[in-house]
């Protein structure tokens, strides 16, 4: 299945194919966690269907964007 996340802060679309059914998905975004819904999946993956996903860009230093440094914090704070 085909996931995707779109930055609010820059948007920046990033697609990842994650082998993830719909039956899955729908456990996962019915309160179970990640881990029992699909337990085949990689840190990675599991981390890229879970997060969101302006902070991981923040924390990973993957921001796309025109902001930097202090302005890029203060962007994310703002959103939480």
């Amino acid at each position: 299945m085909k996931i995707t996340r779109i930055s609010r802060l820059t948007g920046v679309k990033h697609t990842r194919e994650i082998d993830l059914t719909p039956a899955q998905l729908a456990a996962w975004d019915g309160g179970e966690l990640i881990q029992d819904a699909a337990p085949h999946l990689s840190d990675a993956d599991r981390e890229f269907v879970k997060v969101d996903w302006d902070a991981w860009c923040v924390r990973s230093k993957r921001l796309a964007s025109p902001l930097s440094g202090d302005g890029a914090m203060a962007a994310a704070r703002s959103l939480s």
